[in-house]
C-alpha cells in the first residue's frame, strides 16, 4: 500500500506577519486621511427635508458668498415668547447661512434662561424687551432685527372660536436675507411723524417712546413732517405715523396724505378716542377702516369703590399680518 504524502507546512516567520498587518494599518490610515481631506475641501450639502425649506436661494447664496466683512449673527429666543415655534427652523436655516458665507458669518444663541448676564448684556448693546424672539444681524457697525414672527406665516381661521394662530409656513429665508441686504446696500429707511395736530412727541419719556426704540433697532430714521409746509409726502419715506392727534386734517392734508397711500405709501395712524377728528375717520373708512367709539378701560380698586383709568398700556400681538413685525412691543 501506498501512503499519502504529509501536507506540506508552511511556516511565515513572525516578522512577516507583523511588517504586514503595518502596512495595512498604513494604508488604511492614509485612505481615511485623504477621505477626510477630500472631503473638507469638496463636500457638498444638501436639504432632505420634505418641502425643502433650509434649501437657500441663488440670490441668498450669493449675497452670503459676496460678503466682504464678517456677518455676526445672534439668536435671542426664549420659550413661550411671540415666535417662538419657529426655534428649530431658524436653527437649521441659519447653518445653511453659515454654511454659505463660507468663513463669513458667525452665529451665537443665547438662551435668556439659560444665561442670563449674556442677555443682560445684548439687551443693553441692541435695546430690546426680554419678552422678545430675535434674530439680531450686526455687519459693519450697524445692526437689524428680524422678529420669529417676521419669520412665520400664521392661519388665523381659527380667531373667531377662540383658537389661537396655527403656524402656516416658515419665511425665514425671505425675511433674514431683505434684512442682510438692507445692511449691505447701507439704506437707512425713513419713518416720518407728523406735527401740527397736537400729535404725541417723538422725544423725551412719551407714550411712542418704544415704538422709536423699535424704529432705531431697525437701523431705520425718524423724523418729522408738517403736512402744512409740503406739497406732497417724499416718496424715499417708508412710513408716515399719526400719533394720538388732537385736532383734524384739512382737506389739502387729507389729499396729501391719500396720494402718498395710493402709490404704495405706508400709514400708521393711532386715534386719540378722546379727539375729534371727523375728516381723519373719514379717510380711514375710505380705506376700509372703519374706526369704533368703544375704548378700552382699566379698574383699578380703591378702598371701598373702583376707580376707572383711561390711560392703559397694551402689546402687540403676533396673530394679525398686521401687527407681526412689531409683536411684544407695549
Amino acid at each position: 500500500m501506498s501512503s499519502k504524502p504529509e501536507p506540506k507546512v508552511f511556516r511565515i516567520k513572525r516578522l512577516e506577519i507583523g511588517v504586514n498587518v503595518i502596512v495595512q494599518i498604513l494604508l488604511i490610515a492614509g485612505l481615511v486621511v485623504m477621505l477626510n481631506y477630500l472631503g473638507y475641501k469638496h463636500y457638498k450639502r444638501w436639504d432632505f427635508s420634505r418641502d425643502q425649506k433650509y434649501a437657500l436661494s441663488e440670490q441668498t447664496r450669493n449675497v452670503l458668498a459676496g460678503l466682504p466683512q464678517l456677518l455676526r449673527v445672534v439668536v435671542f429666543f426664549s420659550p413661550g415668547a411671540p415666535g417662538s415655534e419657529v426655534y428649530r427652523d431658524v436653527d437649521g436655516l441659519l447653518k445653511e447661512f453659515q454654511y454659505a458665507g463660507k468663513g463669513k458669518v458667525t452665529i451665537e444663541f443665547v438662551d435668556p434662561y439659560k444665561n442670563f448676564s449674556r442677555a443682560r448684556d445684548l439687551q443693553n448693546q441692541y435695546k430690546f424687551g426680554a419678552s422678545e424672539n430675535l434674530v439680531i444681524l450686526d455687519y459693519d457697525g450697524r445692526s437689524k432685527f428680524v422678529s420669529g414672527t417676521d419669520m412665520a406665516e400664521y392661519d388665523n381661521s381659527g380667531a373667531m372660536f377662540g383658537q389661537p394662530p396655527r403656524l402656516k409656513a416658515f419665511r425665514g429665508e425671505q425675511a433674514i436675507t431683505g434684512a442682510l441686504l438692507e445692511l449691505v446696500e447701507k439704506k437707512t429707511q425713513r419713518v416720518a411723524f407728523t406735527t401740527g395736530h397736537g400729535e404725541a412727541e417723538i422725544e423725551g419719556e412719551g407714550g411712542i417712546s418704544g415704538l422709536l426704540q423699535f424704529i432705531e433697532r431697525m437701523n431705520a430714521k425718524a423724523e418729522l413732517l408738517n403736512l402744512a409746509g409740503v406739497d406732497a409726502i417724499d416718496p424715499e419715506i417708508g412710513a408716515v405715523v399719526i400719533a394720538g392727534p388732537k385736532y383734524d386734517l384739512t382737506e389739502r392734508e387729507e389729499q396729501i396724505l391719500r396720494a402718498y397711500w395710493e402709490k404704495q405709501g405706508r400709514l400708521l395712524i393711532a386715534l386719540d378716542a378722546a379727539a375729534e377728528t371727523p375728516r381723519l375717520k373719514a379717510f380711514l373708512s375710505s380705506l376700509g377702516v372703519t374706526p369704533m367709539g368703544d375704548r378700552v378701560l382699566r379698574t383699578v380698586a380703591l378702598g371701598p369703590v373702583v376707580g376707572i383709568l383711561k390711560d392703559v398700556q397694551g402689546t402687540f400681538e403676533a396673530g394679525s399680518p398686521v401687527t407681526k413685525t412689531v409683536a411684544g412691543i407695549s
